[in-house]
């Protein structure tokens, strides 16, 4: 029986350092903001808070939804916003459009709210469409960069 304690309790212990980090959200923070203190960071937006370790996966809140920092998996933390950029219809069924208020050369990506990336492809122009029909219920994040310019935008977009 001793034994079968020790190997739980090892199990346990093992498991418990290998998982990735928590991120605690609440509903209590009076407004916006972050702040950091021994590798766990506290961002703060209106009615929305959250913290995570320093050395876990890269997250981001918005509007209410927390999941990956895609300006940080993407190295785009220096990048502007991206002005006139739309994605409709939000929530898409089959088809997400995307439409930039400029001409000129664009990524776009789609991540899962794990950070996995689904989609990296690149278009011309003004306009794009997205073939969302493979894409399981859900929430993603959809992403368009301008590297000439320095500039992205990233939404997140529900699949129904």
């Amino acid at each position: 029986m001793k034994k079968i304690l020790y190997i739980l309790l090892a199990s346990a212990v093992t498991w418990a350092a290998s998982a990735q980090p928590e991120v605690y959200k609440t509903s209590w923070a009076p407004g916006g903001g972050s702040a950091s203190a021994s590798g766990t960071t506290a961002v703060f937006t209106v009615g929305e808070v959250f913290t995570a370790e320093e050395n876990g996966p890269a997250t981001h809140l918005s509007e209410g939804f927390i999941g990956p920092d895609v300006a940080r998996l993407l190295d785009l933390e220096q990048y502007a916003p991206l002005p006139g950029a739309e994605f409709w219809p939000n929530p898409v069924r089959e088809t997400l459009r995307i439409r930039i208020a400029e001409e000129g050369e664009y990524e776009l990506y789609v991540f899962d709210l794990t950070g996995k990336m689904l989609v990296h492809t690149r278009f011309a122009g003004r306009e794009t469409a997205l073939d969302m029909r493979a894409f399981r219920p859900g929430y993603y994040l959809v992403s368009v960069v301008d590297r000439a310019n320095r500039r992205m935008k990233a939404v997140k977009i529900r699949k129904i």
